[in-house]
């Protein structure tokens, strides 16, 4: 009896030891189900592509040894996904199991109640090691304190990591404690009042180890690196250049800072790309390096070309046919056309013989741009410019005389112009 007692007080003893560590995935906004309209045939193809990353990287936290793996909301799209999907995502789940999986309802999917996906019969039939933060609570992992705060609303002005304060306080300071929430991180002029601001400090406010966030889509870190937003997953838009990852973290005894790694994930690469019109030859190169760089697989790569500057209809129709047959086998492919049309030296002469008041107008608008911006102005429009009757003196009367401070004219605004004149005489001068 008196050995029984021994080794129950020794079991006591190390169970009340410090953790030793404790290694996670930080996960969010992965958005199944997303529409992407804009892509119309490739779109079933991009959904199908979000469900295959979100398996590869369950993959990966159970081959780095991970102890949970965490989705700080916006795993869905929203509330409404088929039923298929969310049967599909239980099941990729509940093939990594035990490895305990810790669902937090974002702005995108907040738990509303029964209906809500969270209360999905694949949800209420999933084992034991599926979590879901259906409301402010806590799961005991390795010893380790995961305390999570859920959006039950789409928008809202509390800071919902308020709520992990008061959770933290029911354990005792030594305690390791995960905070889960999700929001727009607190920053002046950056975030909309109504969208779960999030203070900078959230994480030392609470007494937390460790706060992962979700709803912005690229990597954030803030709070001397205790609060963390990894960002989506799978990048989806163009400029995401920190998307694309997840944060796989390793804690160690209270107080110590967290160890977070990033841990590159997406498949596909969004790029966008200008194409200089004028200097097609240098805008041809960076398109060629870019497809020819070993991290860039063409079939992988979602690219927006923007074209500017000016051209004749025939450059445009022939750079337009050498980017068609360039980017033909790119996972997708946008066009977008910034581009203002300018007239040939026949079209000029044409213009100035049948339509003497609109050639003035034009070289009037020419004139203007020249003087706001000179080094903007090529040989070719000064020559135009030249032909121009307007004086500096009656430019600023103009402009006085419509209220439009000189300082606040921008070449864009006299490109549109220009362009709007010029698209209705086209086809006439043609």
């Amino acid at each position: 009896m008196g050995r029984a007692n021994s080794i129950g007080c020794w079991i006591k003893r190390l169970q009340d030891l410090p953790i030793v560590s404790v290694t996670f995935v930080h996960s969010a906004d992965w958005q199944l189900g997303a529409r992407f309209a804009q892509f119309s045939e490739k779109a079933s193809r991009l959904r199908e592509i979000r469900v295959e990353t979100l398996a590869r990287t369950l993959s990966m936290a159970v081959e780095r040894g991970a102890d949970a793996f965490l989705v700080a909301g916006d795993l869905f799209e929203d509330n409404h996904v088929d039923e298929a999907l969310v049967a599909q995502v239980v099941s990729l789940f509940e093939s990594v199991s035990p490895l305990p999986i810790l669902l937090l309802p974002g702005n995108h999917d907040p738990y509303t109640g029964p209906d809500s996906v969270w209360d999905r019969n694949p949800f209420l039939q999933a084992s034991s090691h599926i979590h879901i933060f259906r409301e402010p609570g806590k799961l005991t992992v390795k010893g380790a304190q995961f305390l999570g705060a859920p959006l039950q609303q789409k928008v809202s002005t509390l800071d919902p990591s308020l709520a992990l304060h008061s959770l933290s306080k029911a354990f005792p300071e030594d305690t390791l404690k995960i905070g889960v929430t999700h929001g727009a991180i607190a920053i002046p002029g950056k975030h909309q009042p109504n969208d779960f601001p999030i203070a900078l400090d959230a994480a030392t406010r609470a007494g937390l180890d460790y706060l992962g966030v979700g709803h912005w889509h690229q990597w954030q870190v803030y709070d001397e690196g205790r609060l963390v937003m990894p960002g989506t997953p799978e990048s989806d838009d163009f400029g995401q250049e920190r998307a694309g990852q997840v944060a796989l973290v390793r804690l160690e005894e209270h107080g110590r800072p967290p160890q977070v790694d990033p841990v590159a994930v997406g498949r596909l690469n969004w790029r966008r790309l200008e194409f200089r019109l004028g200097d097609e030859i240098e805008s041809r190169r960076s398109i060629e390096a870019l497809l020819e760089d070993a991290s860039t697989e063409a079939g992988n790569l979602i690219a927006r070309v923007v074209l500017q500057g000016a051209t004749t209809a025939a450059q445009l129709v022939a750079n337009r046919q050498w980017l068609d047959d360039r980017l033909d086998g790119v996972f997708a492919y946008q066009l977008r056309d910034e581009s203002y049309s300018q007239l040939s030296e026949t079209e000029l002469s044409l213009l100035a013989q049948d339509h003497p008041l609109v050639d003035q107008v034009l070289r009037d608008l020419e004139c203007i741009k020249q003087l706001i911006s000179p080094g903007e102005t090529s040989v070719e429009q000064q020559t135009v410019t030249r032909g121009s009757g307007l004086s500096l003196a009656s430019i600023q009367a103009l402009l006085d005389e419509g209220r439009i401070p000189l300082a606040s004219l921008k070449v864009g605004h006299l490109e549109q112009a220009k362009e709007r004149v010029m698209s209705l005489l086209r086809e006439e001068v043609r």
